[in-house]
């Protein structure tokens, strides 16, 4: 019997402002920039939803002397990278699903590391419209951040020569429990060996042929038939289109609309086994005003999707119906005529008949309820009853203009219609204010 999994309430937040496994400014800046934007706030909005920040972690410096062929700032990466995987730990061992704010896509070999440290039998969907599957040996460019796959599965182990300062980190994951979603840039060996080894792989194409639904179920079937595998997701902003996520490093036309993407991140939270969760390549330094506040908005719609965020609404908690408006009211001292000053008698005469049904109410400054039954609900609170054409009506002030309450004391003599307009009368109640005020 498999295990019954729920999504997770608990949310630890982690940012890595680190840039070295590309090469163009910028990128450190997202975990500021998205906290700026209200992403912890935004999270913890969603119904139930537990969000720790846990800060950026410590990147510390690295002096020591390590030159590999085409591998540029090795030593800085991997220092980040051993750092990142520890935190990882710690989250993920204080029972909170792990959201990773990077940073360049170079961090994924620490947020996979410090997963499988934790979940040997996690699985890893890869959403990017480059595979990052690349050697020291068939990468073009050098930049770190096209290797982390490499890196990490031990398939490709014999691939690397020796690397000083990753001593540390062990390939131990397996290219079995790989997928990827949104390809669209893949270097040649990499689809070689995406193709040598059998990765499930939802090219654009192929998404474009069977749609978001269809590819993210058959790559999870692929994956955890039995489902009962932790999941990690490690989404590159690029996977979007460039139109909707232009502030990114290394953009490719032809994307993934926003609209899937949040459909893809809603899919996997409904497995209930999302554990880990990073969130890449956004370049705050790159494009206007415009285009920053287009991509870092993406990126929060994409992690709220992922941690239950629903488009449809979420009623809240513990109402059964709708909100209110209420306050405290007493009577005032006098009665208020609209049309002529009505003489000491009449004015008595009024004043008897409401007292009457209003010292049958315990508490005088108790709250009379004002909603869209606003008539009937006062008169019911008074004993009286609603009428279409009203004797008398209840002039409320609130912190608006007056509300004029139709209703009808029963006891009260009907006025004829000659005298209706001429004998028409507000009960002036006045607003109490709130203890301690």
């Amino acid at each position: 019997m498999s295990q019954k999994w729920k999504p997770l309430k608990q949310v630890g937040v982690i940012g890595v402002p680190f840039e070295k496994g590309q090469k163009k400014y910028g990128v450190s800046v997202a975990p500021a920039a998205m906290r700026s934007a209200g992403l912890i706030e935004q999270l913890r909005e969603i119904d139930g939803l537990d969000v720790k920040d846990y800060g950026d972690i410590d990147i510390p410096s690295c002096h020591e002397a390590a030159t590999v062929d085409n591998m540029a700032y090795l030593p800085l990466v991997s220092a980040c990278n051993r750092s990142l995987s520890n935190k990882m730990t710690q989250v993920l061992n204080d029972g909170r699903l792990a959201v990773t704010i990077g940073g360049d896509h170079s961090i994924g070999v620490g947020t996979v590391d410090g997963h499988y440290s934790v979940n040997e039998d996690m699985i890893l969907i890869w959403v990017d419209a480059h595979a990052d599957i690349n050697t020291n040996k068939t990468s073009d460019s050098g930049s770190v951040h096209g290797m982390p796959v490499a890196l990490l599965v031990k398939e490709l182990s014999d691939y690397w020569p020796y690397l000083p300062t990753m001593d540390w980190q062990v390939p131990k994951f397996s290219i079995k429990n790989l997928g990827y979603i949104g390809l669209r840039s893949v270097d040649h060996y990499e689809r070689l060996a995406i193709e040598k080894y059998k990765v499930p792989t939802f090219a654009m194409e192929d998404i474009e042929d069977h749609g978001i639904r269809t590819s993210i179920n058959h790559i999870l079937h692929v994956l955890d038939p039995e489902k009962k595998k932790p999941i990690h997701v490690s989404f590159d902003i690029d996977s979007l289109d460039a139109l909707e996520a232009p502030s990114t490093g290394t953009s490719v036309r032809g994307g993934l609309t926003l609209r899937e993407a949040i459909k893809l991140m809603e899919i996997i939270h409904s497995t209930g086994r999302l554990r880990a969760l990073d969130l890449v390549e956004i370049n705050p330094a790159i494009g206007n005003d415009s285009d920053r506040k287009r991509t870092i908005e993406a990126g929060l719609c994409i992690l709220k999707a992922a941690l239950g965020f629903s488009r449809r609404g979420t009623s809240p908690r513990g109402a059964t119906d709708l909100p209110i408006i209420s306050a405290s009211f007493k009577i005032s001292s006098c009665l208020e005529t609209k049309q002529e000053k009505e003489s000491g008698e009449e004015k008595n005469g009024m004043r008897a008949i409401a007292d009457k049904y209003f010292s049958k109410i315990s508490n005088i400054e108790s709250k009379y309820i004002i909603n869209e039954g606003l008539s009937k609900t006062i008169s019911n609170l008074l004993q009286g009853k609603v009428n279409a054409f009203p004797l008398y009506k209840v002039s409320l002030s609130l912190d608006r203009k007056p509300v004029k309450i139709p209703w009808t004391l029963d006891l009260a003599s009907p006025l004829d219609d000659s005298h209706y307009k001429k004998k028409f009368k507000y009960l002036k109640i006045k607003k109490v204010p709130a203890p301690g005020n």
